[in-house]
């Protein structure tokens, strides 16, 4: 059932920019949901849904001497009323709001008719979306919660000696059980150093292991001097396509600088 206020008189102004309302009956249609950020605060300022309620703009409410008015779940807005940026539009929304949980609950009944139309002009209803919608516009909604990363599950080893001079920097999960391996070597003129043998258990990927062992072996090759970290991306690596270890030392700063051999792409990075 519709529901209808009459406009105050142009003298009256309200000293907290309260916007005034009115309602009328126009059989309604269509029109557009409301902005999320707008219907997530009109929703927890009623706690119900505004999934269903639509919203209308047009000159057809100002003709019939209304800034907006409410039937069912539309909500029709005279031009320029529809203000979800500012307080007291949030007002008028949540005005007409309350309204829509009134007729929900089936306390709107006719009192009168306005050019043969039924309206309700009840003042405590009227009364009563007033100081819910002024209430709905202060409210504040808390900042969604910040999505926290999960600790570690793994921690990267200091470097031990490998074998053919190599030296292995090994990531172990709680247990202390091998979950990835990088192998490290310094060139004998101390220009850069040498990374080789990447290799991460599959049950482990996806966890920013890969990651962390090129880190490491590029913070050891600084920590020794040397200006530059070179690899060949091993086109036999158990488990990784040649692509995907190219794709892995990209995001680590690599560039592909040739080939260390036909077939095995040789990649560097500044140190």
């Amino acid at each position: 059932m519709p529901q209808r206020s009459h406009l105050p008189q142009p003298q009256q102004t309200d000293k907290n920019d309260r916007t005034p309302f009115s309602h009328t009956a126009i059989a309604t249609n269509g029109g557009k949901t409301i902005p999320a950020p707008m219907r997530t605060q009109m929703e927890s300022a009623f706690n119900t849904s505004f999934a269903d309620v639509k919203v209308h703009e047009g000159n057809h409410v100002g003709s019939v001497g209304a800034i907006a008015y409410t039937q069912g779940n539309h909500i029709h807005f005279a031009p320029g009323r529809f203000n979800p940026e500012t307080r007291s539009g949030q007002a008028l929304i949540g005005h007409e709001l309350a309204h829509v949980v009134q007729q929900r609950q089936g306390r709107v009944k006719p009192t009168t008719q306005v050019n043969g139309l039924p309206v309700n002009d009840r003042s405590d209803l009227e009364q009563e979306a007033d100081t819910l919608g002024q209430k709905a516009a202060q409210m504040k909604i808390p900042a969604p919660l910040q999505k926290q990363d999960k600790p570690a599950s793994y921690q990267i080893t200091s470097p031990k000696a490998g074998e053919n001079g190599y030296q292995e920097i090994t990531a172990v999960d709680q247990t202390n059980h091998s979950i990835g391996t990088v192998s490290i070597k310094g060139s004998s003129d101390r220009s850069q150093i040498q990374i080789a043998n990447l290799w991460v258990d599959p049950a482990h990927r996806q966890q920013g292991i890969s990651k962390s062992l090129i880190a490491a072996a590029n913070d050891e090759g600084k920590k020794s001097g040397y200006k530059k970290a070179q690899l060949g991306v091993d086109p036999e690596a158990p488990g990784m396509s040649s692509a995907t270890l190219q794709s892995i030392y990209a995001r680590q700063g690599f560039k592909r600088s040739g080939n260390v051999k036909p077939g095995q792409p040789l990649m560097e990075t500044e140190l």
